[in-house]
């Protein structure tokens, strides 16, 4: 085995047991006939191991401060539950928050209702492809001196 070959196999073998920890964020949202919104938002975090953890204080204080009631969960996740009429600011990232309504039409035919909602962070997509295709082309250049060595 070359030399590159074992110092990849050994990067993988001590990167790979680490795992990444994430927060996951569930909205049910649930219009109701006066116009408004029932919304429930359920927080937790996943420890990279696939074992479920609390969510971190800083999204359970993003969120609590929008919501009157918390929902008893039998796991470590946090619930809360509102009465809105547009998209509480309640998932924060960066200094961002979510936006979004719900808009309704009603005709002969009936009622339609169309609701949106974006999350917070970045929403510069060409950029973002941008800086990727530059670690891409650096991955890529990495894997083909690798293989040309073989």
């Amino acid at each position: 085995m070359s030399s590159h070959r074992i110092f990849l196999l050994a990067l993988i073998l001590s990167v790979a047991p680490w795992g990444c920890a994430s927060d996951h964020i569930a909205v049910t949202i649930e219009p109701q006939p006066d116009g408004s919104i029932s919304r429930t938002i359920r927080l937790s975090r996943t420890d990279g191991h696939g074992g479920e953890e609390a969510p971190s204080d800083l999204v359970v204080k993003a969120a609590e401060a929008h919501y009157k009631k918390r929902l008893k969960q039998p796991d470590k996740a946090v619930a809360f539950q509102g009465t809105f009429r547009s998209v509480p600011g309640d998932i924060a990232f960066g200094g961002d928050t979510n936006h979004g309504a719900l808009t309704e039409w009603t005709s002969s035919l009936g009622k339609v209702s169309y609701y949106r909602e974006r999350r917070p962070g970045r929403i510069d997509h060409y950029t973002l492809f941008t800086e990727m295709s530059v670690l891409m082309d650096q991955v890529t250049s990495v894997a083909a001196t690798v293989a040309r060595d073989q």
